[in-house]
């Protein structure tokens, strides 16, 4: 052993010299621990959450230094344009009244009473195609063509009806038995029912129909439908064939509405004949089926040419 390891004092103190290091130690750990638990409580080490944060936050992007980048400039809004002066939306001329089915689909044949006088057939219906007009109104039937015109007037006047005029127009003289053959139902009467009402007005006489007498123009045309029926040719009807038959022209003057009356036909007089009276009386009978719009406030006149 060395003198130095013998001698007590000096082991005593480098035992009290490492005794004091460590107290000296534990008591400043305490310390650190003391405060920074005192600091804990406070809740000075507690993370903030951005939620929980009332007052403003300000985040800095860009370089690690912080330094702030600018935002684009973002484009000047323009001013409001002024919403542009509409028109104001012109009145609607009242309509003409509503257009009926087509002929195939509103004209029915009404069943036979008796040969002597069968009941009169429904008027066909042709819906209207000109409108509240008062221009030249043109139309085409079976060959036939029909013009209606009317004089200047302040509103709108039209047909605002047209019934089919050849179905008032005289009767075949003779029949051929093929096209008796082919008559058929109308959806309402059977074929026997429709070819007993033919022979109403036709007996058979050498293979042939012929017509037994004359027929008066609001019987005719109940008979014209079933004909078209069967296929018979109209655009070379008896009455017009191997004839030069001059354009008729009719003059006529149209009412007013008043009230919810429509306007009436207040006259319809034959100006042109066709050369022959019977087909004239037919053609102005006709035209007096049809109905008409008026919106101005006095009658007009107007002009009806039909062409063979």
């Amino acid at each position: 052993m060395t003198a130095l390891n013998a001698d007590p004092r000096q082991a005593y103190l480098r035992a009290e010299a490492k005794r004091r290091s460590l107290v000296s130690f534990g008591a400043s750990a305490v310390l650190y621990l003391l405060a920074l638990m005192i600091l804990w409580i406070a809740g000075l080490l507690r993370p903030v959450e951005y939620s929980e944060y009332a007052g403003p936050v300000l985040i800095r992007l860009g370089t690690p230094e912080g330094t702030e980048v600018p935002a684009p400039a973002l484009p000047p809004v323009p001013d409001p344009v002024p919403e542009a002066v509409r028109p104001p939306e012109p009145t609607p001329a009242p309509a003409a009244s509503v257009p009926a089915p087509s002929p195939s689909q509103t004209a029915r044949v009404p069943a036979a009473q008796t040969p002597a006088s069968p009941p009169p057939s429904p008027t066909p219906i042709v819906p209207s195609t000109e409108g509240a007009v008062a221009g030249p109104i043109r139309g085409e039937e079976h060959g036939n063509s029909h013009e209606t015109t009317f004089d200047a007037t302040e509103g709108r006047v039209g047909r605002s009806l047209y019934v089919p005029i050849w179905t008032f127009m005289p009767l075949p003289r003779s029949v051929e038995d093929r096209v008796y053959n082919r008559i058929q139902g109308d959806g309402f009467r059977t074929a026997v029912e429709q070819k007993t009402r033919f022979r109403n007005y036709y007996e058979f006489e050498s293979s042939t129909w012929k017509l037994k007498q004359d027929v008066p123009p609001d019987q005719r045309q109940g008979v014209w439908l079933i004909l078209e029926g069967a296929g018979y040719d109209l655009s070379r009807a008896d009455y017009k064939t191997g004839r030069v038959l001059s354009p008729i022209q009719i003059r006529f003057k149209v009412g007013p509405v008043q009230g919810n009356r429509s306007p009436v036909l207040e006259s319809a007089e034959l100006v042109v004949s066709s050369g022959d009276p019977e087909i004239d009386t037919a053609v102005l009978f006709g035209f007096r089926r049809a109905s008409f719009s008026n919106d101005s406030s006095r009658s007009v006149m107007g002009t009806f040419l039909y062409r063979f």
